[in-house]
């Protein structure tokens, strides 16, 4: 969806709320709606994620950044949320792959911004593409697959024939995400995650979080031209098993299947080394 078309949507909307109310609503009064936080996914209290969250290395943000919600609210204060379910990290200066390869331009200076700025730019003349500031200058994450939890219709009338698609393929990639959250650069980009107004994250739903999420490290996509170093070096991150991930590499989970499962074996083999060893010396672990 083009900014222009995003607008339109928005404006027919104010205008329909206009309306249907007692009658004295004014339409610039929805124009100039302040955004206000949000409460937790169960109804507590805020759970935006504070600066000092994003003040990580790239690969390791890229990590922690897996099951985070990502929030947008809307003008007229609908919100869109959604898990974080892939990630891939642009490490800087050092990556060739990355827009911050030949340092600081007008175009690629939010990424230079404090950590947790987003970094919104448009590519190939039709997508936004919304990423994440890290801690080292020029560093960011992009945000490629995210599972929708909230405002679900909203995302299926800003996507592009969204009526008939599946809710796993509304967000499956970075330019389906922004054009189902209405993310876009030229009102994003630069934008502070931090400051709880229009585009924020949160932490992710208490119940999942409890449990350690299998990720998956592979390839990234798209960048096969900017030579095999680059293109081969596993910079993506993805939930295991989550239909809402833009591309699994089978090949991958399977290498690390194999490699934790004999890991497993190996840790199990040597406490049991350890226990018998014990034994024999009449002690024990305690």
């Amino acid at each position: 969806m083009s900014e222009e078309t995003t607008s339109a949507y928005f404006v027919k909307k104010r205008r329909k709320q206009t309306t249907s109310g007692s009658g004295d609503d004014d339409l610039s009064a929805q124009v100039a709606f302040q955004p206000t936080l949000s409460n937790s996914t169960f109804g507590g209290a805020i759970t935006m994620l504070p600066s000092k969250f994003y003040a990580k290395p790239c690969h390791e943000l890229a990590k922690a950044l897996l099951g985070k919600i990502l929030v947008r609210q809307l003008p007229g204060g609908e919100l869109l949320k959604g898990r974080i379910v892939e990630t891939e990290a642009y490490p800087g200066e050092t990556d060739r792959a990355s827009h911050s390869f030949k340092g600081k331009t007008p175009r690629n200076a939010a990424m230079y911004a404090k950590a947790g700025t987003a970094y919104v730019y448009f590519i190939y003349g039709m997508y936004h593409n919304l990423n994440v500031s890290a801690l080292e200058p020029g560093a960011g994450v992009l945000i490629r697959g995210v599972e929708p939890t909230e405002g679900i219709e909203t995302m299926r009338t800003l996507r592009k024939s969204g009526e008939q698609l599946r809710v796993h393929q509304l967000c499956n990639g970075p330019g389906k995400i922004c054009q189902a959250f209405s993310i876009l650069t030229a009102t994003h980009n630069f934008h502070d995650l931090t400051a709880g107004q229009e585009l924020w994250l949160e932490e992710g739903i208490p119940s999942e979080q409890d449990v350690p999420m299998d990720v998956v490290e592979a390839s990234r996509i798209g960048i096969a031209g900017y030579g095999a170093e680059w293109a081969q070096k596993l910079w993506r991150y993805y939930v295991r098993d989550s239909e809402h991930v833009s591309k699994r590499d089978k090949a991958q989970e399977l290498k690390q299947f194999r490699k934790n499962a004999q890991g497993t074996s190996s840790n199990k083999k040597t406490s049991q080394e350890r226990s018998r060893k014990l034994s024999a010396e009449g002690l024990d672990e305690r």
